[in-house]
């Protein structure tokens, strides 16, 4: 379903128990894509990514791009 409010259309499926243009599941993968190329350009190589992990392959380097620390008093 096309969107011209993504903000409205989420409210709407929120209340009306539906899916909305854009689903996590989908957005998340999104997300994930425009991290890793990030963190590829920032090491300036190619990176081997294990979808299932959510990891790099052998890779320590890249692997602490995954996440940074928190201010506090933020913690997940």
């Amino acid at each position: 379903l096309p969107s011209e409010d993504h903000h409205a259309n989420f409210l709407d499926a929120v209340k009306g128990r539906s899916q909305p243009a854009a689903p996590i599941d989908v957005a998340v993968r999104v997300d994930t894509l425009c991290n890793l190329q990030q963190i590829a350009i920032k090491l300036r190589r190619k990176l081997r990514w294990d979808p299932v992990k959510e990891e790099f392959i052998g890779d320590a380097e890249a692997n602490r791009f995954r996440s940074r620390a928190q201010r506090a008093p933020w913690t997940i």
